[in-house]
């Protein structure tokens, strides 16, 4: 009787092809983008290596950079190149900067550069489930605690974190406020009516003012908009 082969053949099969999709689902490509604080020329010149290839990275402080492929393992090792020193002959390579990528389809990476070119940085969870469409993210990179407003919705975002927005209005502008707790009082640092694309993902960055020497410890923050050029994944 030959049923109880078919049925096992048929359950081998299914099997293997289910294996074979969770495989594929592990080795699914994940990728990054980076951002800078701060000087970016600070952190020009890192690279990364990507199946055994240099990958050269290019942060910006105005818009998000291109997106890079995760190395397989999800273990990012940003590096400079140091010129070789006789006999050497070969640059050895300084790692500056490492974060585990592991944990999102899509991560973005806020550097900083430091004294003595040392970087820091900060990964979030850049996938269209913890960020979707219709929202707007506000980055608190200050060392301060920050309120924000967006279309009448507010929230107080602790230095590092961030806070999540979601607009449903189709116009082309939404009002958004910013504040900032300093001297023990919250003070309005952005109060604007910015131009939006209905539907897409904006990301809103406060950050600090870069310390100077007539000025080492400057009270005000930035606030710049930065709406994602990124379109949502088919359905």
């Amino acid at each position: 009787m030959k049923t109880p082969a078919i049925f096992l053949s048929v359950f081998l099969i299914l099997v293997q092809g289910a294996s074979l999709f969770a495989q594929d689902a592990e080795e699914e490509v994940k990728q990054f983008r980076v951002l800078a604080l701060g000087n970016p020329t600070s952190l020009r010149g890192l690279f990364y290596d990507l199946n055994n290839e240099e990958v050269l990275i290019d942060p910006s402080d105005v818009s998000l950079s291109p997106l890079y492929e995760v190395p397989k393992g999800g273990e990012l090792n940003l590096y400079r190149k140091i010129p070789p020193v006789p006999p050497e002959t070969k640059p050895t390579k300084e790692v500056v900067y490492s974060a585990d990528l592991s944990a999102n389809q899509l991560s973005l990476v806020v550097l900083t550069s430091g004294r003595s070119k040392s970087v820091a940085g900060v990964v979030i969870d850049d996938s269209w489930e913890a960020f979707p469409s219709s929202q707007v993210r506000v980055l608190n990179m200050s060392k301060r605690r920050t309120a924000a407003q967006v279309e009448g919705v507010g929230e107080e975002i602790e230095p590092g974190g961030y806070g999540l927005f979601t607009y449903e209005s189709m116009k082309p502008r939404i009002r958004i406020k910013v504040a900032s707790y300093s001297d023990g009082q919250w003070k309005l640092r952005f109060n604007n009516s910015q131009a939006i694309v209905p539907g897409a993902r904006i990301n809103v960055l406060v950050t600090d003012f870069e310390p100077t020497p007539k000025d080492p410890n400057p009270d005000g923050v930035s606030v710049m908009k930065m709406i994602d050029p990124l379109l949502p994944p088919e359905s």
